[in-house]
């Protein structure tokens, strides 16, 4: 997605795990007062904002900091709060750098720049590389990327898709495919996204393989005697 897609209730179970049991009541509050708090920042970077702070140690420095990052989050907007934050990320210890960058890139995003907030992505991902909060920051950085609009980007977000294939369980796997997909055809690799969409056509109900049998075939260029293009309950409910 966009930045887009809605992560699976297995990668958000990763992430509970991965913070620890402790954290189970700042992601509660998190997800139950997202609105308040957010105040215009996604709900993915809360989640992953708040597993960072949670986990901080109670010293004086790391309490500075997260103190920071709260006042930046909560009452800069745009291209100054971006900056702030990339200011902070570069002062901050580092079992907290994820934090402050994922915060970073989600500002970035939510101010459209979507090269930036894919790099910034890129960045919190290399911190976290083994986990499920790095594998969290990198669908985010395909996100921007496909965001940016242009083939380059696509091609850029399709090699890190690619790349994330054998890294994801099953619940994630469909969700990587259909990634994989639309990257690939904004890439114009119009094979391998219809290759994608013949591997998503294997699972799901009868409407979603429809769906994807027909994006298949019209990348194909078979799908001419088709009336009208069957709907995806799965993309609708998902609202990606």
């Amino acid at each position: 997605s966009t930045p887009g897609s809605t992560p699976s209730s297995t990668l958000l179970t990763d992430l509970r795990a991965e913070v620890g049991a402790e954290s189970a009541p700042l992601l509660q509050f998190i997800l139950r007062h997202a609105g308040l708090i957010a105040c215009g920042v996604g709900l993915f970077v809360l989640v992953l904002v708040g597993a960072g702070i949670w986990s901080w140690r109670s010293d004086v420095a790391k309490e500075e900091a997260q103190a920071e990052l709260a006042r930046l989050s909560l009452t800069l907007k745009g291209e100054e709060r971006t900056k702030a934050l990339g200011e902070l990320a570069a002062r901050v210890p580092s079992d907290m750098r994820f934090a402050v960058l994922s915060a970073q890139a989600q500002s970035a995003a939510e101010s459209q720049d979507w090269a930036q907030a894919a790099r910034i992505y890129g960045e919190a991902a290399r911190l976290d590389s083994e986990g499920s909060l790095g594998l969290a920051a990198l669908f985010a950085q395909c996100g921007a990327l496909m965001n940016a609009g242009t083939p380059e980007s696509a091609s850029e977000a399709l090699a890190v898709l690619q790349a994330l294939t054998g890294r994801v369980g099953a619940a994630e796997k469909d969700v990587l495919l259909r990634m994989q997909a639309e990257a690939a055809q904004a890439a114009g690799r119009t094979d391998v996204a219809a290759a994608a969409f013949d591997e998503l056509a294997k699972s799901g109900d009868k409407d979603d393989q429809a769906y994807y049998r027909y994006r298949a075939a019209a990348l194909r260029g078979t799908d001419a005697a088709a009336p009208e293009a069957p709907q995806c309950r799965t993309l609708r409910m998902a609202n990606c």
